[in-house]
């Protein structure tokens, strides 16, 4: 990689990963590149999220470098498989540590937790300005769902690891408001002016151009028919309310109007399939990950959409597929507390309804009265897409990147001189 180049960005997952947590920070880079900042990125060889064979280790793309390094990548669904997984991949990014050396800044994420730390110690050496991207909070999102102990030898790492990221940084990205205030709260010595609230948004904005293939679905078979289709899609698992969900799920499996489609990934998928195989239920397509054709459609014939963040995980990590469903014009119900952006924006705009957790009762209710009243739902779909346009476009929070990095690039300008 060249010397004195602005910003090196350090994350897991990257293009051509299909997932939002590799599409982001690619469309980051992307639009820092077109502002004129030098980038490079150094992330992890691709693998569960790509169906590309011709994935080069390095290439140049868009105006920046792409290195990608190997590592370990077990079964994510096990604990000790993550754990490997994220060791190994921090292990193969320290292995390029002396690299960094020739960067002003650092732009790292919070996947796999402990990588920061690479980060940090980059700082402590080389004096690399560091900017820290908080996706999720680690480990409190891993106690409150209760897959590690606060007393685990994990946990107590953690406690340390965070203590020096959150030092070291001269910056931290928090995904909602309720995230910069729990971060407020949580960690010691961070300071309100040096957390940055810039939400995540569609990717599908850009990666629905990159995939001119049909879609095998067909779906629009199901509104010839009169359906009426709610959607869930992403990432089912721990850090959602699965029970509301299911809940739903089974009380409309005899409703006539009604048609669910779930796609995407996740531990309690498998769990979803069993739930509907042993209730009989037959109004519910099921799919894996989609993407390009394939999801742009089961988006066009989506009336209403399902978002899910568990009880007691406010702050804690923010949903990104809302911003999919408002983009694509759908209803929301959002299964999550009322003290979150995304609650607060979708009830000011008429975009969707807040449903407490285990109120499935109320999301049914909701749809009936929409389906009997075509031209409230159209309104609440017009306001969905009114919302994204104002509040969560890719374009409102690339520019609050280029804005924050910039600010840091000058300031290190400054120092020197």
């Amino acid at each position: 990689m060249e010397k004195e180049k602005d910003v090196l960005f350090l994350c897991q997952y990257f293009y051509p990963d299909a997932v939002s947590s590799a599409q982001l920070p690619f469309e980051t880079a992307t639009s820092l590149s077109e502002n004129g900042i030098n980038v490079d990125v150094l992330a992890g060889f691709p693998k569960e999220y790509n169906s590309s064979k011709n994935v080069k280790s390095k290439e140049k793309l868009n105006g920046f470098n792409i290195k990608r390094v190997k590592y370990l990548q077990l079964n994510r669904n096990s604990f000790l498989g993550r754990i490997l997984n994220y060791f190994s991949f921090t292990l193969s990014v320290f292995l390029k540590f002396y690299s960094m050396k020739n960067y002003k800044m650092i732009l790292v994420y919070s996947n796999p937790p402990i990588l920061p730390l690479v980060a940090s110690l980059s700082q402590k050496i080389f004096r690399t300005k560091v900017a820290f991207v908080s996706y999720d909070v680690y480990p409190e999102i891993a106690y409150q769902t209760k897959s590690l102990s606060r007393d685990s030898m994990v946990g107590k790492i953690m406690k340390v690891v965070n203590s020096i990221v959150f030092n070291d940084s001269i910056n931290v990205i928090a995904l909602s408001h309720e995230m910069k205030e729990l971060l407020l709260q949580k960690r010691q010595g961070l300071k309100e002016d040096k957390v940055h609230v810039i939400p995540n948004w569609d990717t599908a904005e850009t990666t629905r151009e990159d995939n001119k293939s049909n879609s095998r679905l067909k779906l629009t078979s199901l509104k010839e028919n009169g359906k009426f289709i709610v959607s869930y899609f992403g990432n089912l698992g721990i850090a959602q309310d699965v029970d509301t969900v299911l809940d739903t799920i089974y009380k409309v499996k005899n409703h006539s109007k009604i048609h669910f489609i779930f796609a995407g990934h996740g531990n309690k998928v498998e769990e979803l399939k069993k739930y509907v195989r042993n209730n009989g239920i037959s109004n519910i397509s099921i799919y894996g990950f989609l993407t390009g054709e394939d999801f742009e459609e089961a988006l066009k014939v989506s009336d209403f959409s399902i978002v899910s963040l568990g009880e007691n995980l406010t702050g804690l990590a923010v949903p990104s597929k809302t911003y999919t469903y408002l983009r694509a014009a759908t209803t929301v119900f959002a299964i999550m507390d009322k003290e979150t952006d995304i609650v607060q924006d979708i009830e000011k705009y008429e975009a969707g309804f807040h449903i407490p957790h285990g109120e499935s009762q109320k999301i049914i209710e909701k749809m009936d009265i929409l389906i009997q009243d075509k031209n409230q739902l159209n309104q609440m779909k017009d306001n969905a897409a009114n919302l994204y346009k104002e509040k969560y476009k890719r374009k409102l929070s690339t520019d609050k990147y280029t804005d924050v990095i910039k600010s840091i690039l000058k300031e290190d300008t400054n120092v020197r001189k």
